[in-house]
């Protein structure tokens, strides 16, 4: 009995640094969930075939989209999350990532539950393998408030420009009708020297020093 001490006492110590090795990586798991979870972008992940995995989105993606966690998974990304009309854009991206094993960036629309669509600046990317399979992050970034002021300003430089065209319009015009009134007038005059009530030779000065 003597000699099972020492390996009941190493059976002891191996069970503790396995417990305390279980409890630091929770410890992490519950770390990484935290950071996720208070993260602004949008997260989720997908399977390779583009589909979101169960529980698998953050606070900031079921509130932005407007679904609850239990809700998020089970779906092709592209059919649930992106209007018809930008899904094809949307599955490229993700099956380039699953092809290529690389980043793959991309800028479009998403759709919220209630159907209302948001501009979104996203990317894919593939996570390390883990013991369910492989696995692809989607990162995004709601855009839509920078979308929709880049927008005004192009309107309001559209605006801008047209009011310079209307005004460079203008002064022509009124240039046009100016330079018309002063050869009328001149005209008048030198009809009136023909007719001996002016000088002619007065008449084109006058005209000549108004000119300069």
């Amino acid at each position: 009995m003597a000699r099972s001490r020492p390996k009941s006492r190493r059976t002891a110590k191996s069970a503790t640094v396995l417990k305390e090795r279980i409890a630091e990586l929770e410890r992490e798991r519950e770390l990484l969930n935290s950071i996720a979870n208070n993260a602004p972008s949008l997260l989720c992940l997908i399977d390779p075939d583009g589909r979101t995995r169960p529980y698998a989105t953050n606070k900031a993606f079921e509130r932005t989209l407007g679904y609850e966690p239990h809700e998020t998974g089970g779906a092709l990304f592209w059919d649930r999350y992106v209007p018809d009309g930008e899904r094809a854009g949307a599955r490229d991206c993700i099956l380039s990532a699953v092809r290529s094993h690389a980043m793959c960036e991309h800028e479009g629309r998403w759709m919220q539950r209630d159907g209302t669509a948001i501009e979104v600046a996203w990317s894919c990317t593939p996570l390390p393998k883990i013991a369910s399979g492989p696995v692809y992050l989607i990162t995004g970034t709601d855009i839509t408030e920078r979308k929709r002021h880049e927008a005004e300003v192009r309107r309001s430089r559209a605006r801008i420009v047209a009011a310079a065209d209307d005004a460079r319009r203008r002064l022509e015009r009124n240039l046009h009708d100016g330079a018309q009134q002063r050869l009328i007038a001149l005209l008048l005059q030198l009809r009136g020297a023909q007719r001996g009530s002016l000088d002619a030779t007065v008449v084109v000065e006058s005209a000549v020093e108004e000119r300069a």
